[in-house]
């Protein structure tokens, strides 16, 4: 089964600096994960997720409100941060996600959000093996 961990431990920068930049990379492909899977949510559906992704309804009401201004996909990318905060990190999967999504039969989502994830998995595990140690 595939495990994509969101938000891994970060690896210790001081023994080798270059684990740094890799790590803020990491972050970075993570948001623009979520971001993607924020714009192909379809917004009449963003809350089947949340509450699959066990956010209660309090959260997820005030994400609604402290984002509606700024528009829907920012409350959906806002609510799958919460998500990943909120949960332990060995939880915050990937795996996980798209599980959520094909509960709430959103299927071509969870398609997407997994293609996406090996593609991730893939540079990642490339990147490691080509970097000097």
């Amino acid at each position: 089964m595939l495990q994509v961990q969101l938000g891994s431990s970060q690896p210790s920068y001081h023994d080798d600096p270059s684990n740094f930049h890799l790590s803020m990379k990491q972050a970075q492909e993570e948001r623009r994960l979520l971001r993607e899977i924020a714009k192909q949510l379809p917004p009449e559906k963003w809350m089947d997720p949340a509450r699959e992704l066990e956010l209660s309804d309090p959260t997820i009401r005030a994400l609604a409100m402290d984002n509606s201004q700024l528009g829907i996909r920012e409350v959906i990318y806002q609510m799958l941060l919460t998500w990943k905060q909120k949960q332990p990190m060995e939880k915050a999967t990937f795996d996980m996600l798209i599980h959520a999504l094909i509960r709430v039969d959103l299927l071509s989502l969870a398609e997407m959000a997994t293609e996406a994830s090996l593609n991730k998995t893939t540079a990642a595990s490339s990147h490691a093996h080509s970097s000097p140690h």
